[in-house]
């Protein structure tokens, strides 16, 4: 058993070493389909839930409804036959079934629930594989700081000790441990720490007798981190290493044409270009012909580039049409491969992880191909070959314009996702808030039970608990605060309206705008909910917040106001931090109480000035002010009801309990020389943080 200690648990998906035809996945619980459908019929019981979920299990990353009819008939026999173990696993392998078909909210609900059940079973195993899964998807979501938290706690879980001596975690739990903190290293730039990670596993699993595919595709991974690094004679020698693997099963043979392909990358950077070419030439003949799509195509391209530079116009031609046609076969069938059974074999290297997608692959297949046409119109443009430039260019828009339509949908996803995932965590927080206060009545009934022991006692242990309740009682009411600013900053109305707008702009295909506002509310959304769980944020985040807030509603109210974001250039925003959501609400009272009705265009000032160790903090607007909007609101049946400002100054006062320096709120009504009002003003004296 090898022992894991310090190491932060980052995994991709599931966990268990499996093999299907020729390719060894990591990460994926799978079943022989066949066998399991044979005995089906003449089963009855918990031994027939059990093979219906575990169809569910093999078919959810290929059949998203026909894995959904197989979980769902064992849920409802393991319901009906109070079956607790087989509801938890038919849940599960629903939340994996969504999890491929890109539906991450849904995803999550079903895999928080499997999860739960595992507890109540006292299955330590699966919920620490539940807890990762979840993480997944969070991952999967760009959630990542979420992703980091979940995986420490399955590290936990793993890691902790059986009754028999043993760690509830295996070796291929470490293998794939280290297989995916490897990957997450390198794709955030940390090569060297990736290397040292990948060199482990593969110590390990030479060790273990790791089936070979696995080793050669991570000695494959440890020679990418050496051409990052512009190390190319390591890169090579890894390699080569690579090459010398005795050729067990197709995908082996496979890989070294892929590695042949990207070894002449680097001959050609260190000017070997007659090896080069010899690699190219031999890695394009075998994957195109054995209908490898993805890798063939990216080979000829290398080979027309290759033939370009040395002048050789008639063969760049030649292997820059071999590279269309490959590349419009895999946007036609939707797949990186010509026959479906070579979705079974590693082509690439990161199949031996999970099985992909087809929302992933769609997407892949999308971006090589903008890349591709925007080359190609690139070339012809520069030749002056104008049929051939249209053609690109034509291709080019309309492959652009389905991307951005493909990223727009991951995105909206990846929101929602993080929305569910905060809303999960304020549940498990009020859930715990509500245990210990559980707790505290049933310590509070035995301290009257055994209150004869002695006044003493009693008297010291009411102390003890006063104190502690009070606690609690701040903390909650700090919660509740918070939670309620939240609801406030995100109301229906404003996140309708926004919507909205994003589906007007889309319907009238103007792509562009709904873009640019789509990012703006997804940036706006991100940090409100990065906002909503923090104690502090840094001032930099609140400008952006804030920034972004503005921008949204001075696109719903036209023409309304104009505003100014100044802040005092000895102000490091990036490591001063306060507390979060404050400003917002004062600046939503200067649009909707001093802008809505003001007949010309408006102004709004948000200042940030620096005084000693305090931030000063500013709104002014030259609105109707706040007498003449309180006439008009209470003229009106329906109005903006503004609970904000309330809900601001009731936190205010708990944050300023718990603060040495507190914090000052002043709002002032502005007047001109005639004594009319003229707008008003909000001046907050922040304490900050350095970090």
């Amino acid at each position: 058993m090898v022992k894991l200690t310090g190491v932060v648990f980052i995994l991709f998906l599931l966990g268990f070493t499996s093999s299907f035809g020729q390719v060894v996945y990591q990460e994926t619980v799978w079943y022989d389909l066949d066998s399991l459908e044979s005995v089906l019929p003449n089963q009855q019981g918990t031994e027939k839930i059990n093979t219906l979920y575990r169809i569910a299990a093999t078919l959810c990353f290929e059949d998203f409804e026909e894995s959904l009819i197989y979980a769902n008939e064992a849920l409802e026999l393991s319901e009906k036959t109070g079956y607790k173990a087989g509801i938890a696993a038919a849940t599960r392998f629903k939340g994996h079934a969504y999890y491929y078909n890109g539906e991450y909210p849904k995803a999550l609900d079903l895999l928080w629930k499997s999860m739960n059940m595992y507890e109540e079973l006292e299955d330590d195993y699966h919920v620490a594989r539940l807890v990762l899964e979840i993480g997944t998807v969070n991952l999967a979501a760009l959630n990542n700081e979420v992703a980091r938290e979940l995986f420490g706690k399955a590290m936990q879980r793993l890691g902790k000790t059986k009754e028999d001596g043993s760690q509830v975690g295996s070796v291929s739990d470490t293998l794939l441990l280290y297989s995916v903190i490897g990957r997450t290293l390198r794709v955030t730039g940390k090569l060297d720490s990736a290397l040292s990670v990948y060199k482990t596993y593969v110590d390990i699993g030479r060790k273990n007798n790791l089936e070979l595919t696995n080793l050669m595709v991570h000695v494959g991974f440890i020679s990418i981190c050496y051409s990052y690094l512009g190390q190319y004679d390591s890169a090579l020698y890894y390699y080569r290493q690579a090459l010398n693997y005795p050729e067990v099963n197709p995908s082996i043979k496979i890989l070294k044409h892929e590695y042949k392909r990207r070894m002449a990358s680097l001959y050609l950077t260190i000017g070997k270009i007659d090896t080069a070419m010899n690699f190219l030439t031999d890695a394009y003949e075998f994957l195109s012909k054995k209908g490898y799509l993805m890798p063939s195509q990216l080979a000829s391209l290398q080979l027309g580039e290759l033939y370009l530079s040395l002048k050789d116009i008639p063969k760049a031609n030649f292997y820059f049409q071999r590279s269309e046609e490959l590349m419009e076969e895999q946007l036609k069938k939707g797949s990186f491969y010509r026959f479906d059974s070579l979705k079974y074999t590693v082509s690439f290297g990161w199949e031996v992880m999970a099985p992909l997608s087809k929302k992933f692959i769609t997407e892949f297949i999308y971006n090589n191909a903008v890349n591709f046409y925007q080359k190609m119109y690139r070339y012809h443009k520069k030749n002056n070959n104008k049929e051939a430039y249209f053609y690109f260019i034509e291709k080019y828009v309309k492959t652009k314009d389905t991307l951005n339509k493909i990223e727009r949908r991951r995105e909206i996803v990846e929101v929602q996702t993080k929305y569910e995932t905060e809303r999960k965590e304020e549940e498990i927080i009020s859930l715990s808030q509500e245990n210990e206060l559980n707790e505290y009545r049933i310590k509070q009934s035995r301290i009257i039970q055994f209150g004869l022991v002695g006044v003493l006692f009693l008297g010291l242990a009411f102390v003890v608990l006063f104190i502690r309740q009070n606690r609690l009682k701040v903390e909650q009411e700090k919660t509740s605060l918070q939670q309620k600013l939240f609801r406030t900053q995100m109301n229906p109305h404003f996140i309708f309206n926004s919507l909205s707008s994003i589906q007007h702009l889309v319907m009238n295909e103007e792509s562009e705008k709904a873009s640019i506002f789509l990012a703006m509310f997804s940036t706006l959304v991100r940090n409100v909910l990065n906002s909503s769980v923090n104690n502090t944020i840094s001032l930099n985040d609140e400008i952006k917040t804030i920034e972004s807030y503005l921008a949204l509603q001075k696109i719903r109210y036209t023409d309304k106001f104009d505003f100014v974001v100044d802040v005092d250039p000895r102000i490091d925003t990036e490591s001063l931090t306060i507390p979060p959501m404050l400003a917002q609400p004062f600046i939503e009272n200067s649009i909707e109480h001093g802008m809505k009705h003001k007949k010309e265009t408006g102004h709004i000032d948000i200042r940030f000035r620096l005084a000693g160790d305090l931030i000063i903090f500013e709104v002014e607007d030259d609105g109707i002010g706040r007498k003449k909007a309180g006439e008009i609101k209470s003229k009106q049946i329906l109005n903006h009801q503004s609970m904000a400002t309330s809900i601001t100054r009731d936190r205010l006062k708990v944050l300023n309990k718990k603060l040495k320096k507190k914090i000052e709120l002043r709002i002032i009504d502005l007047k001109n020389e005639s004594g009319e009002a003229s707008g008003t003003k909000v001046v907050m004296k922040i304490p900050f943080e350095v970090i």
